[in-house]
């Protein structure tokens, strides 16, 4: 009636029919899970605890080529809960810290001011009381004032 060929053909149409619907119920029930967070879920508190400029020069120190620039440091402090985040499906928080700015050219301005990549659920927790700056805020137009 069949061969064998055919009913291999049939054995591994109605697998991988079966492995992409599993699949597919996987990856809604990640968003499912999100979306079912309250929205005071993650407790964090973000405050900017001092303001520097200084002039320097991006990038390498001793290059006399560029030129001076104002460049801002913004120590902040951090307090953040986000444990409930991490489900069975969550492998990694990325998460960061934008300063927000506006000049007379432009109305948004924004520069990532820290970041961290966390990848476990004890490490969700976060506590910082004076945390220097990642990366250094500085303006295209070389005034930040």
């Amino acid at each position: 009636m069949y061969n064998l060929q055919q009913r291999a053909n049939a054995v591994f149409a109605f697998f991988i029919t079966v492995l992409f619907s599993v699949l597919a119920a996987v990856a809604l029930s990640g968003y499912t899970q999100l979306a079912l967070l309250p929205e005071d879920a993650t407790s964090s508190s973000l405050a900017v605890r001092s303001v520097h400029l200084k002039q320097g020069r991006l990038g390498y120190y001793y290059d006399r080529n560029k030129p001076t620039t104002e460049l801002g440091y913004v120590h902040f402090g951090m307090n953040a809960d986000l444990t409930r985040l991490f489900n069975w499906n969550t492998k990694q928080l990325f998460i960061y810290v934008v300063a927000e700015y506006t000049t007379p050219k432009h109305d948004k301005n924004q520069i990532v001011i820290w970041d961290d990549i966390i990848q476990t659920k004890e490490d969700a927790q976060i506590q910082f009381r004076k945390k220097e700056p990642e990366y250094v805020a500085s303006d295209l137009s070389g005034k930040l004032k």
